[in-house]
C-alpha cells in the first residue's frame, strides 16, 4: 500500500485532536459533544482508541470528564499515549464548525477503511471455488451501508427470498415464539398492557397532562413497577426536582405512609411505626435490585441536552429512561435557535433516536394545554412518539380519584380510553376496577382491560 493510501485510512493528527478535545476544550460542551459523535470505530491509531477506551471507562465509573492533567497522570496510559496528548502542538478545537469539520475528517478516513475492507473482503471472496455473484453484492451492499451510517451502529440487512435467509429466520422465529418477550417492556397497567401488549424496546411515550395534574406521579409509578415486577434498569432523569424530592415519592409509594408525613419529618417528626414502615420499605427496594440485579437510578440533572444525555447514559444500558419533562431540556451543541416550538419538535425526533440507538423505552413527560386537550407548544410530539397518553385531571377526576388515559398517538395499535384510579396522597397510581361515576362518561367499554363493568356511584 502507498503511503498516500495509508494515510487516507488513519488521520492521526485528528484522532489526537479528538482525544484533546474531550480532555481540554475551552469549550465545555464540546467536551462531551465529540464523545457523543465518534467511538471507536473512529480511531485507527491504536494508541488513541485505547485513550478513547479508557477515557470512557473512566466517563462511566465517575461521570464526569477528568481533566487533561488528571487524564495525563493515568497509570494505565503508556508514553506514547502521554507523548502524544501532552505536546502543544495539536490543540484542542475550541469552536462548533472547527468540531464538525473534525468529526467529518474522522468519519472520512473511517470511510476509507470500509472501502478497503470491501475491497479486501470482495478479493477474497472472488478466490472461493463456490463463491457467486449473490455472495459479492450481499458483501458489497452491506459495506455501502456502514459507509452511509453517520454513527457507529451494528446496521444489517436481513434479507428475504433467493438468497441467505438464516438472519430473517430468526426475527420471524423470535415473532412466533410467545415465550420471547426480550423485546416487550410492559407499562404494568393492566388496563393498557392486556389490549397494546405493552411498549417495546425503541418505543417514544409521552405522558401529557396540565400543571399538577400527576406526570411525575405517574412517571414514578411507572418506573418503580417495571423496576419491582420485571427487574429492569430504569433512570428517572428529572430535570424539575431533586433527589430528595424524588425518593420521598418513591418511599411514599413503598410504604403506604402519606407523601406530606415524610416531607414533613424534619419539622413535624413521623411516628416510629411510620418511621419502621419507611425504613422496612427502603430496605424491600435495595434488596430487589441486589437479589435480581436490577437498578433504579434518579438522576437530577440542570441544562442537559439529549446529545450530552445519550452520552452519559449510553455506558448503563437502561431498559427505561424517563425524561421529566421534555420542555427543560437544553438543546444541543451548536443546534440554532429557531424559536420554542421547533426546539421541541426537535427534542421529539431526537428523543425517538435516542430510543432506538439505547434499546430502550424513553417516557417523555410533556405538558398539555388544559383548555384544547393537546400538546402544549409542540404538536410534532404525536408525529414522533410511538405512544401519547393524555389526561386531565379536574374536579370531577379529583372527586372520585378516576384518571381517563386517552391515547393521542398510538402507532402499533388502535387508540383506546382507559381508567386508572390514583391516590395521591400516597403517591399511588393503580389499575382501576370498573366502578366508575356517572359524571366520568363511559367512552370506551372495553376500558378495564376487557372487563365490562356496571357504572355507578363509588
Amino acid at each position: 500500500m502507498s503511503d498516500a493510501a495509508a494515510q487516507k485510512l488513519r488521520n492521526t493528527t485528528a484522532e489526537i485532536r479528538a482525544i484533546k478535545t474531550a480532555l481540554a476544550s475551552p469549550a465545555k460542551d464540546l467536551r462531551t459533544a465529540i464523545l457523543a459523535r465518534v467511538d471507536s470505530t473512529h480511531f485507527a491509531y491504536t494508541a488513541m482508541r485505547d485513550a478513547h477506551t479508557r477515557l470512557m471507562h473512566l466517563l462511566k465509573a465517575s461521570s464526569s470528564l477528568p481533566s487533561q492533567d488528571v487524564f495525563l497522570g493515568d497509570a494505565t496510559l503508556n508514553e506514547e499515549q502521554v507523548s502524544a496528548l501532552s505536546g502543544d502542538d495539536i490543540l484542542p478545537v475550541a469552536t462548533q464548525e472547527d468540531l464538525d469539520h473534525l468529526v467529518h475528517q474522522l468519519d472520512e478516513a473511517r470511510q476509507y477503511r470500509t472501502l478497503h475492507t470491501i475491497s479486501l473482503g470482495v478479493t477474497t471472496m472472488l478466490k472461493r471455488e463456490k463463491a457467486t455473484v449473490q455472495d459479492g453484492l450481499s458483501l458489497v451492499e452491506q459495506g455501502m451501508m456502514e459507509l452511509r451510517s453517520s454513527n457507529a451502529t451494528d446496521i444489517s440487512i436481513y434479507h428475504s427470498g433467493d438468497t441467505d435467509n438464516t438472519a430473517t429466520d430468526a426475527v420471524v422465529a423470535r415473532i412466533l415464539d410467545p415465550n420471547d418477550n426480550s423485546s416487550i417492556i410492559p407499562s404494568c397497567f393492566q388496563n393498557f398492557d392486556s389490549r397494546a401488549g405493552g411498549h417495546r424496546r425503541g418505543d417514544l411515550v409521552v405522558l401529557a397532562s396540565h400543571y399538577k395534574g400527576g406526570k411525575s406521579i405517574m412517571k414514578l409509578n411507572m418506573l418503580k413497577n417495571m423496576y419491582r415486577f420485571h427487574n429492569l434498569d430504569v433512570l428517572d432523569l428529572t430535570l424539575e426536582m431533586g433527589e430528595e424530592e424524588e425518593y420521598s415519592r418513591l418511599l411514599s409509594m413503598y410504604s403506604g405512609v402519606d407523601a406530606s408525613r415524610i416531607n414533613m419529618h424534619k419539622k413535624t417528626p413521623m411516628n416510629s411505626a411510620e418511621v419502621r414502615r419507611v425504613n422496612e420499605a427502603w430496605d424491600a427496594h435495595k434488596a430487589h435490585g441486589i437479589n435480581n440485579h436490577c437498578r433504579f437510578s434518579v438522576y437530577p440533572a440542570a441544562n442537559m441536552s439529549i446529545q450530552q444525555l445519550e452520552l452519559m447514559v449510553k455506558p448503563f444500558h437502561y431498559d427505561v429512561i424517563a425524561i421529566d419533562y421534555v420542555n427543560l431540556l437544553r438543546p444541543n451543541a451548536g443546534a440554532k435557535d429557531h424559536g420554542e416550538v421547533q426546539m421541541l419538535g426537535t427534542f421529539y425526533s431526537d428523543l425517538k433516536l435516542f430510543a432506538k440507538n439505547l434499546n430502550c423505552v424513553v417516557l417523555a413527560l410533556t405538558q398539555l394545554d388544559k383548555t384544547t386537550g393537546n400538546l402544549r407548544y409542540a404538536k410534532s410530539g404525536l408525529e414522533h412518539a410511538t405512544n401519547v397518553w393524555s389526561w386531565m385531571y379536574g374536579e370531577s377526576e379529583q372527586a372520585h380519584h378516576v384518571l381517563r388515559i386517552k391515547q393521542l398517538a398510538a402507532r402499533n395499535h388502535t387508540p383506546f380510553t382507559f381508567y386508572l384510579k390514583e391516590n395521591f396522597a400516597t403517591m399511588e397510581i393503580v389499575d382501576h376496577d370498573g366502578e366508575v361515576v356517572d359524571d366520568i362518561p363511559e367512552e370506551d367499554p372495553d376500558a378495564f382491560g376487557g372487563k365490562k363493568k356496571p357504572w355507578k356511584k363509588s
